[in-house]
């Protein structure tokens, strides 16, 4: 317990002592709860000691020595790379970038270089940094070189919904279309065969058509459709469409939109492929 402001003329540190100790007792704190260290200091003025009634007033030894004999030591892993979560940002004209953070596991000696990232790995991540600190996070990069073959950077486990068809969407195939999983496309919306329009909520491609049309009756306009009860849809941005395609698909960047379609548009040729590659694996 660290009693502060104990510089004031009218402070009672030992009455705020027992005060707070018989609030532990009120709680049910255990013996060993009730039995905590005492350190007695100023933050205004910059001191802590054990006994403010003999103790010189100077310094903050007192405090650290306590939460060293104590604090018992975290429970970490020495033997693998240094990690550390960096949690404030501060900016030095002599030292440059300082992070302030928690140590996670490793070590970390002077002058010893710290863990990089893969660029890979950062493409469509901002996104979740944001979901993640709740839009108060900041993020920065900078190239620092080239390096050695990383392996894979780990992938989405689920397949896309692929146009089979060229023509403008329909709200009438897109609301049958959404059980099937997520939508990147609208009622309206440019189609074209090879455009990937959503993900599969299962790990293979789907092939679908995103243009069908339900038959008019006698009292049915064809704009009636563009009211049915769809889903908001998915809109990606550049990056992520980058980290989101597969090893079989391109992103397609135009001064209006960020499309992701297949790299081989016609269904036959990508089945032949995919064929010709499962027999090469064999």
């Amino acid at each position: 317990m660290v009693v502060n402001k104990v510089d004031r003329p009218r402070s009672d540190p030992h009455g705020a002592l027992d005060k707070t100790f018989d609030l532990f007792l009120e709680l049910g704190a255990t013996d060993e709860q009730a039995d905590f260290p005492v350190v007695y200091g100023s933050a205004l003025e910059g001191w802590i000691v054990r006994d403010p009634d003999k103790d010189p007033h100077e310094g903050m030894d007192a405090l650290f020595e306590t939460i060293i004999a104590e604090a018992p030591p975290p429970q970490v892993n020495y033997d693998v790379p240094f990690r550390m979560q960096v949690s404030t940002l501060v900016w030095s004209d002599y030292l440059g970038r300082i992070g302030c953070g928690r140590v996670l596991e490793g070590v970390h000696r002077r002058g010893q270089e710290l863990v990089r990232t893969s660029g890979r790995g950062l493409i469509g991540y901002r996104g979740d940094f944001l979901t993640d600190a709740r839009g108060m996070g900041i993020m920065s990069s900078r190239f620092v070189g080239y390096g050695p073959w990383c392996g894979e950077v780990s992938h989405r486990d689920r397949g896309s919904l692929v146009s089979m068809e060229t023509g403008l969407a329909t709200g009438y195939s897109l609301e049958n279309l959404q059980s099937r999983g997520t939508l990147f496309v609208s009622p309206v919306d440019p189609m074209y065969a090879g455009m990937i329009i959503g993900e599969h909520s299962r790990p293979d491609d789907m092939s679908c058509n995103p243009t069908k049309t339900k038959k008019l009756g006698n009292y049915r306009s064809q704009t009636k459709d563009n009211d049915v009860g769809l889903k908001v849809t998915r809109r990606m941005t550049l990056d992520q469409a980058l980290e989101w395609i597969a090893a079989d698909e391109l992103v397609e960047v135009t001064p209006k939109s960020v499309r992701v379609r297949k790299a081989v548009l016609d269904a036959e040729e990508r089945k032949k492929l995919n064929r010709a590659m499962a027999g090469s694996r064999t």
